[in-house]
């Protein structure tokens, strides 16, 4: 019995079509274990878009805080203000 080449040509391919086949899947297989993606490129990527996502969020937290200061400020600089008119209202009322 000898054993048959590799199918390479289209008549090896008709007279042993299970061979042809199976060496097909084989390649097939081979090839997509070598071409496919590292899990620490995925990793990778996923940390830089959260890293760009936690340096946004502080921005924004870091800006609501200040809107927040400067408002705060404004409006206790408005009160401080209406209670001295009212203050000297009532001073020169009595």
């Amino acid at each position: 019995m000898t054993i048959p080449k590799l199918p390479f040509a289209f008549p090896d391919f008709v007279k042993y079509p299970l061979h042809g086949l199976l060496y097909l899947l084989l390649l097939y297989f081979v090839f997509k274990e070598f071409t496919r993606g590292s899990e620490c490129d995925d990793l990778r990527l996923t940390v830089e878009i959260q890293g760009k996502r936690i340096a946004k969020l502080e921005k924004d937290k870091d800006d609501l805080t200040w809107a927040i200061a400067v408002k705060s400020g404004i409006i206790d600089h408005l009160k401080s203000k209406k209670d001295s008119i009212k203050e000297l209202k009532n001073e020169n009322i009595n």
